[in-house]
């Protein structure tokens, strides 16, 4: 890292290591500029001015968190954890599972209609695919 400018202190993210969203990069904004990318497992440091701000991660297609208001004075170093929305893991691990599962009972042993088991987890799927694309990510401060 290169030396403090003048008026910028630092921010650190550390993002949480987790399976559904490996693969992809968070996006990191301060006051809607993009400030750089944070890999899975990874934690790094962002000079920002001093003073108030919000800061914002997004993923794809919208994906993302609300807001996180943040307010960063000399001398401090703030740092914020970023993670997927909790119960979208179990959900989507769920999907998952019973889509697997429906294709290997069809394909091996014929069994067909297991996919109505997804009907009940569909509304989660679609409210936060659709309605809550914003709550798919949270910060918090560490």
């Amino acid at each position: 890292m290169t030396q403090n400018p003048a008026n910028m202190e630092k921010i650190k993210i550390t993002r949480v290591n987790e399976w559904n969203n490996w693969t992809r990069d968070y996006r990191i904004y301060i006051d809607g500029q993009e400030i750089g990318t944070i890999s899975d497992g990874e934690t790094k440091e962002f000079y920002v001015p001093t003073g108030q701000h919000k800061l914002k991660a997004r993923l794809f297609w919208g994906y993302g968190s609300e807001d996180f208001p943040c307010t960063i004075a000399n001398n401090d170093k703030l740092s914020v954890t970023i993670s997927s929305f909790q119960r979208i893991r179990y959900v989507m691990g769920g999907f998952s599972l019973i889509l697997l599962l429906h294709y290997i009972l069809f394909w091996a042993f014929d069994i067909k209609y297991l996919i109505l088991l997804e009907i009940p987890l569909l509304p989660f799927v679609i409210y936060y695919s659709v309605v809550a694309r914003r709550k798919y990510l949270l910060i918090k401060e560490s």
